[in-house]
């Protein structure tokens, strides 16, 4: 946490004392503008949801709390945003537990510590340091974020998963295709063998198809492989 007086990054929120919750969560909105969510908004008052600030890509709980925040906390946020695509995070003054950083790591919750002396924050877990340390690299080197967008870069980036968060659910499925495939298919090939060799003449055209199954067979483990890495736990370039 950067301690009063310390330069702030690059068009970060100004240093603002945090007295009370509200300022709390005004303090979370400007952050996660920074961190690169453009329209991120207060919810109202009472009417939160278990959500103090909302966007079109982020949902975050703020507290302003004199102990650290357990697991019950952060597993409210996460069923408060089930069904949504955003991006979760957690805000808090007194920190998180171990046991809540740990569900956090699982669940994909960026974890942060603020100062109710400065506003500043500190990343907790390994969500929240990706998330800002992206947000220092697109400021610090706009030339390379412009590089690194375009439709199909963003495409590819919402397929992929950061190395701190769960990897997708496609993920499994593609690791157990890498196993499956080239079992299945060697299989059919075995069977056309035995179906080749028991016919008296068996057709030209059999012996083809056959080729062609067993190159298959030996490009599917390669095939599936892929697939599982372009979905599994890869970094985002941010």
């Amino acid at each position: 946490m950067q301690p009063p007086g310390r330069p702030h990054p690059a068009d970060a929120p100004p240093p603002t004392p945090i007295p009370d919750w509200a300022a709390a969560e005004q303090n979370a909105t400007r952050w996660l503008r920074w961190l690169g969510h453009d329209d991120a908004q207060r919810t109202p008052d009472g009417a939160d949801q278990g959500l103090d600030v909302t966007g079109t890509d982020v949902a975050a709980q703020v507290k302003w709390y004199g102990t650290k925040i357990g697991v019950p906390r952060v597993r409210e946020l996460v069923g408060a945003a089930t069904g949504t695509a955003a991006r979760l995070y957690f805000f808090c003054n007194a920190g998180f537990t171990r046991d809540a950083v740990a569900f956090a790591d699982r669940a994909a919750v960026a974890l942060f510590r603020y100062s109710p002396a400065d506003g500043s924050i500190e990343a907790v877990n390994p969500t929240a340091r990706h998330a800002y340390a992206a947000a220092l690299r697109r400021r610090t080197s706009p030339d390379a974020a412009a590089r690194n967008s375009g439709p199909a870069r963003d495409w590819f980036r919402s397929l992929r998963t950061p190395p701190d968060q769960p990897p997708h659910p496609a993920a499994r499925r593609a690791a157990l295709a890498t196993i499956l495939a080239p079992a299945v298919m060697g299989v059919v090939a075995i069977l056309a063998v035995i179906v080749a060799r028991r016919a008296d003449d068996p057709p030209e055209w059999l012996g083809r198809i056959w080729a062609g199954w067993m190159c298959l067979t030996c490009l599917s483990p390669f095939l599936a492989g892929g697939t599982a890495a372009l979905w599994g736990r890869r970094r985002l370039d941010g």
